[in-house]
């Protein structure tokens, strides 16, 4: 196996931020990475509509941006 350095921090933090519409309802466990990687853009959007609810419903963080 075949190891390579690792990336910085920072870097790996904006690949999160700029595939969060990937990983919020992954995150949320709505759906699971497999599904994730073969929803459509329009399945994505409603799979974070039901994370952003879900959270909603058990008091989650505030993710209004405010």
């Amino acid at each position: 196996m075949t190891y390579s350095k690792p990336s910085n921090e920072l870097v790996v933090s904006k690949k999160v931020d700029d595939e969060s519409m990937f990983w919020f309802p992954v995150i949320a466990g709505i759906i699971s990475k497999k599904e994730a990687e073969h929803a459509t853009m329009e399945e994505l959007q409603i799979y974070n509509e039901v994370a952003k609810r879900k959270l909603d419903l058990m008091g989650g963080a505030d993710l209004s941006g405010e």
